[in-house]
């Protein structure tokens, strides 16, 4: 499962000026937004950036990605996946829980599953 930190979520919150309020509890999911999937990619390959942080926008993408299935938007989607699939499969170690918790029920699950080979 993956357990988000508040101090990761703030640095990120300051790097690409997001909201951020200490009560938000589902962070990841609010701020997630397909029209900065560009900027959330750039900031994963970073080298200053955390694992912490990467483990954070990996939810960010992933939900924005899935986002855009759910509204037929099959252009985004298939412009930002291969670059998603590239650093998920690069980083797997650190995506464990974010791995376990989209690949079921979503409806980006089966294209994950397909794409990483995971059972």
């Amino acid at each position: 499962m993956f357990i988000p930190n508040q101090l990761s979520r703030k640095n990120l919150a300051h790097k690409l000026n997001l909201h951020f309020d200490e009560n938000m509890q589902d962070w990841e999911y609010e701020i997630a937004d397909y029209k900065r999937l560009n900027d959330f990619l750039n900031e994963y390959e970073k080298a200053t950036t955390t694992e912490s942080e990467k483990q954070s926008l990996m939810e960010i993408i992933i939900d924005s990605l899935n986002d855009r299935l759910l509204d037929e938007d099959e252009a985004t989607f298939n412009q930002y996946l291969p670059k998603t699939i590239s650093l998920i499969k690069n980083h797997k170690a650190i995506h464990v829980g974010s791995l376990a918790y989209w690949t079921r029920g979503f409806a980006i699950s089966e294209i994950l599953r397909e794409q990483l080979n995971y059972n």
